[in-house]
């Protein structure tokens, strides 16, 4: 074989090809009675070549910037989750967390900010709201949640919260919605009747027109 080996011991050594251009890092398998690769590195292409497995726990790579500005960024793994981590301003730029719902963090400043915080910023109402014409949304499976009992004293309203509902009023008791136009409270499902609600948790109540107290029934879709 062209080139020259340097041997670090019995079962290490390097292999140099300048013919091939790449220089091997191998060690011996006594079980396979043959040398194997640890590490190629191609040098007219200043690559290496293989994959590099690290097998430990939280293992990390370390990408480390000697430019002008440069930072040092770690990439691990921590009990499952992928981080990539800016070591020199001491915070994670992103996580990816396979067992939970919220799969990936992203963090845009120094001090960090998480998606699933930062949402309430371009959702209505936020400071940076999206057009209503921009987003496209693709429904998943509906869950029925547990159903509740709702009271409502006589008189009295209740408003309903923000979500999908179903409703099964009390006899006495309606579901209105507040219309802005008229500025009055107007009935959306009567007394004693059913139906399907969506309220933004402000707008829409329970209203019991009855002389005692009762409860109508709501089950949450989500």
């Amino acid at each position: 074989m062209p080139g020259r080996v340097e041997y670090f011991g019995p079962n290490h050594r390097m292999l140099v090809d300048d013919t091939a251009n790449f220089w091997k890092l191998q060690f011996y398998d006594s079980a396979a009675a043959t040398w194997k690769d640890i590490i190629t590195f191609k040098t007219e292409i200043q690559k290496i070549a293989q994959d590099l497995p690290v097998r430990k726990d939280t293992p990390a790579l370390s990408l480390i910037g000697t430019e002008t500005g440069g930072k040092q960024y770690d990439v691990r793994e921590d009990a499952g989750r992928c981080i990539i981590r800016n070591v020199t301003d001491a915070h994670d730029e992103l996580v990816i967390d396979p067992a939970s719902r919220v799969t990936v963090r992203l963090n845009l400043t120094a001090a960090g900010v998480a998606l699933e915080a930062h949402r309430a910023r371009h959702q209505i109402g936020g400071a940076d709201a999206f057009a209503a014409d921009t987003l496209a949304l693709e429904w998943s499976k509906a869950e029925y949640k547990t159903g509740s009992g709702v009271s409502v004293g006589a008189g009295a309203s209740v408003t309903i919260g923000e979500g999908f509902w179903l409703v099964n009023c009390a006899a006495n008791t309606r579901v209105e919605a507040y219309d802005d136009v008229a500025a009055a409270w107007v009935t959306v499902i009567a007394a004693g009747g059913k139906g399907f609600v969506v309220s933004d948790g402000t707008n829409c109540r329970l209203f019991n027109a009855g002389a005692a107290a009762e409860t109508s029934n709501l089950r949450e879709i989500g």
